[in-house]
């Protein structure tokens, strides 16, 4: 497992601010309810998509921490 999947099971299992914003593209898959799952989904996802979503987070984490941290 690469450290970018790694980042992307973590996502997974929670939304670092504890609730997702309506347009966050892992909300559906944070129904998956095993971490098998979660695990499977992270490994199976291309560099492509993962790279997408690590923008998107890192975007939003840096726009949501100026009004909480």
């Amino acid at each position: 497992m690469t450290g970018s999947q790694v980042v992307i099971f973590g996502l997974l299992i929670k939304c670092p601010f504890n609730k997702a914003k309506h347009d966050c593209p892992l909300a559906p898959k944070r129904t998956i309810t095993s971490l098998e799952g979660k695990f499977h989904y992270a490994r199976m996802i291309d560099k492509k998509t993962i790279g997408q979503i690590i923008k998107i987070h890192t975007q939003c984490f840096e726009n949501r921490c100026k009004g909480e941290c």
